[in-house]
């Protein structure tokens, strides 16, 4: 699925040409992502109750924990409910207001992969203009 997009990363912490950054964010943009999830359901009727999103918090704040692939949020953690979204529903997940997310954090213990809230919001003005 998304192996390409940590392949990516990997290509992109060895040189940061340009080339290797906007394959990167040619990834970024057109892969998938593993977003795991915490839901609650009522006992009784297994209506869900409530969902939640796990996350990191670090220096700058907290980033929103994404994967590039099933086996990389097995590496981070086993038997978790997940969610397969593309690149705007995980930047909608960012700016669900209250939720403060300070940006993503891609693989967690894994090849991982910070992006800042301010550099998401780059990328998704380059779709916007792409597409214009």
């Amino acid at each position: 699925m998304s192996k390409a997009l940590a392949e990516c990363i990997l290509k992109l912490k060895e040189n940061s040409s340009k080339e290797n950054k906007t394959e990167f964010v040619s990834r970024l943009i057109s892969d998938k992502f593993f977003v795991p999830v915490i839901v609650e359901a009522d006992e009784k009727t297994h209506n869900i109750t409530s969902m939640g999103y796990y996350s990191m918090h670090g220096e700058n704040g907290s980033f929103l924990l994404v994967f590039t692939s099933v086996e990389a949020i097995g590496a981070w953690r086993k038997d978790v409910q997940f969610l397969e979204l593309n690149f705007k529903d995980v930047c909608s997940i960012v700016d669900i207001t209250g939720a403060d997310y300070a940006g993503i954090l891609i693989d967690n213990g894994g090849n991982s992969m910070a992006l800042k809230k301010d550099f998401l919001d780059k990328v998704k003005e380059h779709i916007k203009t792409k597409n214009n």
